[in-house]
């Protein structure tokens, strides 16, 4: 559901606007449950926009970095 949401967030608010940006760590996050490969990738294009849009070490940034490095792990 929240797959479907997300291009209405970056309309509402903007592709780089902090609720949609949170919006796609979350939706990363519920993925890898059952799916850690596609919340890797999921991850590996969220953070070059946090790091574009936000500080490289605002919180944002560090919890996508600890997600992607706790889902590389479990797919190897």
């Amino acid at each position: 559901m929240l797959r479907a949401l997300l291009p209405d967030l970056a309309l509402l608010y903007g592709p780089d606007a902090r609720e949609t940006l949170a919006a796609r760590l979350t939706l990363a996050e519920s993925v890898a449950t059952n799916d850690p490969e596609q919340a890797v990738a999921l991850l590996e294009d969220l953070i070059p926009d946090l790091v574009r849009t936000r500080r490289r070490r605002s919180r944002l940034t560090r919890a996508a970095r600890t997600a992607l490095a706790r889902e590389r792990q479990r797919c190897w």
